[in-house]
């Protein structure tokens, strides 16, 4: 009976010998093993170059009446058929016209340095003409729904359109001719010819040589004149 006793006794020991040993490992273990920690990804930079900004010149808009040459796609403009004449001309007190292709036309703008612009409903006459008529509605509904306006290095005029079907499309004018007289000019540089310097924006210049041999205009803050003459080169 003793022995039996002894042999219980024996095994218990050893269950708890095996089980003491197992949480010793196991507390070992746990304070020699280290977790490796898992890298994190380079955190995203939200910091995005800040844009430049656009600045176009409105006072060229002043300096020409602009002769339409094409419209439409920019990658391929319809070219304005020969003997049709479209003009356009911007005034410095927001209004503008001039010639549609058949009738003559009238509005009001908004410009801004930034390339924006915005045409008002236009009016215009309602004469009849054997020709331009289909080219003339289509440019008036282009002029109308303008966004934009641009000059590129050879000094053409471009104004952005919305199409319904593509939406930007394209105004493309020239510079036309202007008499000397009895016209409203614009000074838009002055100072040396290789490098004039702008007018600024918000100053407005303005010059006008009558038949009778008097100049007069807006020096930008009062108004003055003055007699002229011209002389041939």
């Amino acid at each position: 009976m003793d022995t039996k006793i002894d042999n219980l006794k024996h095994k218990k020991w050893a269950v708890f010998s095996v089980v003491g040993l197992l949480l010793l490992s196991a507390m070992v273990l746990g304070a020699c093993s280290k977790e490796t920690p898992t890298p994190l990804p380079p955190p995203i930079s939200t910091n995005t170059p800040a844009a430049t900004p656009v600045f176009v010149d409105v006072n060229q808009l002043y300096a020409n009446p602009w002769v339409l040459v094409g419209y439409g796609d920019p990658a391929n403009p319809t070219v304005i058929e020969e003997g049709l004449v479209i003009t356009l001309e911007f005034m410095s007190d927001g209004q503008l016209g001039v010639f549609s292709g058949c009738n003559n036309y009238s509005g009001t703008f908004q410009a801004a340095s930034d390339g924006t612009l915005a045409i008002s409903p236009l009016a215009t006459t309602r004469m009849a003409c054997p020709t331009g008529i289909d080219q003339e509605s289509v440019y008036l509904t282009a002029l109308q729904s303008t966004r934009s306006f641009n000059f590129n290095n050879q000094g053409r005029l471009s104004l952005t359109y919305s199409d319904p079907s593509q939406p930007d499309q394209v105004l493309i004018y020239t510079s036309g001719a202007k008499s000397l007289t009895d016209t409203n000019w614009i000074l838009v540089s002055y100072g040396d010819p290789a490098a004039p310097q702008a007018v600024p924006e918000d100053t407005v210049i303005t010059a006008v040589f009558s038949t009778d041999g008097m100049l007069s205009g807006f020096s930008g803050c009062n108004q003055y004149s003055a007699s002229y003459t011209i002389q041939e080169q």
